[in-house]
């Protein structure tokens, strides 16, 4: 199944690739990556730590 193809748009503008990249550690995946992990929302929640990303503003 295809989507819009926002994911990518974002991921590939260089000042939030940069971002990513430095967060990662890696290139970021370019684009949006769908997966099933056999577990709910709240329990991936429960798991997981956001990492959270200042905002980028360019003019």
């Amino acid at each position: 199944m295809s989507g819009l193809g926002l994911g990518r748009i974002f991921v590939n503008k260089h000042v939030y690739y940069i971002v990513l990249t430095e967060i990662l550690g890696e290139e970021p995946y370019p684009g949006t990556l769908n997966v099933e992990t056999g577990f709910s929302v709240e329990e991936i929640e429960a798991r997981c730590s956001p990492q959270y990303i200042k905002s980028v503003i360019s003019g």
